[in-house]
Parts: C-alpha cells; sequence; structure tokens
C-alpha cells in the first residue's frame, strides 16, 4: 500500500514536473559538460550513460553517481523500490550531465562521474530541477552532502540555478540530424525491399511463363495425342525399351560403383589386416628381443656381484686367516661360515641382489669392527702376560706361557733362571 501510494505521487509529481517546466523560465543554455542517454539504472542514484556528446572525461559508456543523495541497497526492498521508480523516469532519457570540477578526473574513488543530472525537454533545454532533487522529493533518496565536491544541494531547493551553456543548439542538431538519418535509413530499407521486389517480379513472371508454357505444351500434346492414336503403341514400345535400357544401363553403372567400393574397402581391409600383423609381429620380436636383453643385463649384473662378493669373502677369508685369537675367532668364524653358507645359498636364488649386497656389506663391516676389537683384545691380553711374567719373576716361581698361535709350552724357573720349551701333545 505504502509503495502504491508512492507511485501515485510520482506520477503526479512527474505531471507536475512537465507543467512547470512550460511555467518556470530556464536559461537559454545547458551545462557545459556532457550530453547522454540514459542505458542503464544501477540503484537509486547510480547510473549507466551512454555519451551523445562527450566531455574529455567521459567514456563512450560511463558510470554515473548522483551527486549528492544516498540510496538505499538494492538489496532491501526499499532501494528495489527506489531503483525502480529511478528507472522509469531516466531510462532511455537524454539527460544533461555537470559534472564534478573539484578533481581532474570529475571521479569518486569508485571511478563513477559524480554529476548532478537535468531531463530535457521538447525545446532540448534542461528541465528545473535536477533529477538529484526530484529522487529526494520522492522518498527514494536523501541529501548527503559531500563537501569534497564543488556542488551545494540546498541551491536545489531555490530559484533555478542551472549554468549558462552552448551545447543546446549542437544537441538539437544531434538529435535532427539522428532522425534525418533515420528516416533515410527508413527510406533505404523500403527502397531495398522495392528493388527486392523487382528483383522478384521477373522470376515471378519467367516461372508463370513457364507453367503457362507447360500448360499449352499440355494441352498440345493432348490434342496430338488424340490425333494419333495409332503411333501410342509403336510410341510406347519404343519408350518401354528406351526406359529397360536406361534402367538397366543404371542397375550396371550401380553394380560397378558398389564393386568398385567393395573392391576399394577390401584392399583396404587386406592392407590394414597385413599392417596390423606386422605390426604385431614387429610388437612379438621387440618383446622377445626386450626379454633377452634384459635377461643379459641382469645375468652380467648377478655375475658382477657376486664377482664382487665373492673378491670380499676371499679377502675377509683372509682378514679371519690372520687372526691372532684362533680359539676365541674359532666358534664365532664356524657360526658366521654357517651364515655365510646360509646366506650364500638364499643369495644364490635371490632376484634382488642390491639388499643382499648391502646386507654383506653389513656383515663385512662388522667383522672388520669384531677383527679390530680382537686385535685389541689380544694386544691387552699379551700385555696381561708380560704383566704376570715379571710378577712371577719376582716373587719366584714357575711360569708357564702358552703361545697359542704355535701351540707351543715356555717354562721359566723363577729360582734357577732355567727356561724350557715344549710342544702340547
Amino acid at each position: 500500500m505504502k509503495w502504491s501510494i508512492a507511485l501515485s505521487l510520482a506520477g503526479l509529481l512527474s505531471a507536475f514536473l512537465l507543467i512547470q517546466a512550460t511555467v518556470i523560465p530556464v536559461a537559454s543554455g545547458v551545462p557545459e559538460e556532457a550530453v547522454g542517454r540514459v542505458v542503464s539504472v544501477i540503484s537509486g542514484n547510480s547510473l549507466g550513460v551512454q555519451m551523445l556528446i562527450p566531455d574529455p572525461r567521459t567514456n563512450n559508456v560511463d558510470s554515473i553517481k548522483l551527486a549528492d543523495i544516498a540510496s538505499p541497497s538494492t538489496v532491501t526492498p526499499e532501494g528495489k523500490a527506489a531503483q525502480k521508480y529511478v528507472r522509469s523516469l531516466l531510462w532511455n532519457k537524454t539527460v544533461y550531465l555537470d559534472i564534478d570540477d573539484s578533481t581532474s578526473s570529475g571521479r569518486n574513488e569508485w571511478s563513477q562521474l559524480i554529476c548532478v543530472v537535468y531531463l530535457v525537454d521538447s525545446e532540448y533545454r534542461p528541465i528545473w530541477p535536477p533529477v538529484n532533487r526530484i529522487i529526494v522529493d520522492m522518498g527514494y533518496a536523501k541529501v548527503d552532502d559531500d563537501k569534497k565536491n564543488e556542488f551545494d544541494p540546498s541551491t536545489w531547493w531555490k530559484e533555478p540555478t542551472i549554468p549558462e551553456g552552448e551545447k543546446e543548439n549542437l544537441t538539437r542538431e544531434t538529435a535532427e540530424m539522428k532522425a534525418a538519418t533515420n528516416a533515410t535509413n527508413a527510406s533505404s530499407i523500403n527502397s531495398t525491399r522495392n528493388i527486392n521486389s523487382l528483383i522478384d517480379m521477373p522470376d515471378k513472371k519467367a516461372v508463370t511463363n513457364a507453367t503457362n508454357t507447360t500448360s499449352i505444351n499440355i494441352t498440345r500434346n493432348f490434342d496430338s495425342l488424340k490425333d494419333m492414336p495409332e503411333m501410342k503403341a509403336p510410341t510406347n514400345a519404343t519408350n518401354a525399351s528406351s526406359i529397360n535400357i536406361t534402367r538397366n544401363f543404371n542397375s550396371l553403372k550401380d553394380i560397378t560403383k558398389k564393386k568398385a567400393a567393395t573392391n576399394a574397402t577390401n584392399a583396404s581391409s587386406i592392407n590394414i589386416t597385413r599392417n596390423f600383423d606386422s605390426l604385431k609381429n614387429v610388437t612379438k620380436k621387440m618383446a622377445a628381443t626386450n626379454a633377452t636383453n634384459t635377461t643379459s643385463i641382469n645375468n652380467t649384473r648377478i655375475s658382477n656381484s657376486l664377482k664382487d662378493i665373492t673378491k670380499k669373502k676371499a679377502a675377509t677369508n683372509a682378514t679371519n686367516a690372520s687372526s691372532t685369537n684362533i680359539t676365541r675367532n674359532f666358534d664365532p668364524l664356524k657360526n658366521v661360515t654357517k651364515e655365510m653358507a646360509a646366506t650364500n645359498a638364499t643369495n644364490a636364488s635371490s632376484i634382488n641382489i642390491t639388499r643382499n649386497f648391502n646386507s654383506l656389506k653389513d656383515i663385512t663391516k662388522k667383522k672388520a669392527a669384531t677383527n679390530a676389537t680382537n686385535a685389541i683384545n689380544n694386544t691387552r691380553f699379551s700385555n696381561s702376560l708380560k704383566d704376570i711374567v715379571e710378577k712371577k719373576a719376582v716373587t719366584g716361581g714357575r711360569v708357564t706361557v702358552v703361545d697359542t698361535a704355535k701351540s707351543s709350552i715356555m717354562q721359566r724357573d723363577s729360582k734357577t733362571g732355567r727356561v724350557s720349551i715344549g710342544y702340547r701333545a
């Protein structure tokens, strides 16, 4: 109900403004800025205008912000109503734009031109008051004075203050030229239609003449057939023979074409089959060659790996053979030998040579570490024996020294100093 009343008031105000435009005197000029046509209404205070008479600051189609008024967002019912009203007031209308001169571009931070907008009467004069005030008076916007621009919204409710300008005559001439162009285009379209009609007439006449000629010929042929009944039978026989010959000839042509097409298809099929079989054979040979090459490469790698393992084993065995502590190393070596035999058996059947090789490297490292430990232990054992011999020499008595490497026994009498050497049984 509220909006219906508002729309009724809008209608009354529009009528009042039209009457007012004829009563209130206006300046002979127009705002010295730009002239355009409203092509879109974005909201109650934002427009899209196509420039008819541009300004250096305008684009061909530009975004306009109505100066010093604020309208509700179009996501609200009030904003949608404001957008609808402004569309009914301005859409497709010619308007004058007074652009803000306080900046060089006349634009805000969203690149909109800040303008006071005027409608135009039938004599291409601006209508007072400006559109900015009309929207406020209708309740679809509020005054929001921006001190940064040149405009003072309080002047909109005073006597007409439309600036003097020089584009009124230019606007009129533009409109007249557009009307003349439209008239010329309409005349051109009609002339084109008439020319097309004239072009079509000979064609239609020719078709009509052909139809009439056919009709006359049919009548003549009919009369001739009536006059020559005796000639119909031989003529029909001749025609039947001619038709049969033609049909047979066409059938033979069709058979020849089908045969040629079939031969081409068969030849293509045979070639495709041959090519396919050749590719299959090539693929099989390549697969066999690849398998052979893969087997050869794997065998070579396994052989090289086994040779490396054998060399490392030989070096490890030589190291173990030179160990000084045979007694302590004998049982671990037996266990290592058993483990190596088992490992070798496993490695012989193993696919993953790399992992086994790494395991053997680890075993070698452990053996080297064990051998180093054994050497240290042998040195410590030897030093201990020396200490014992020296202590026995001091205290007196008999000392037995066992050389595990030679399996011999050395005895020394501390009182007499006599030394006797023997071997184990």
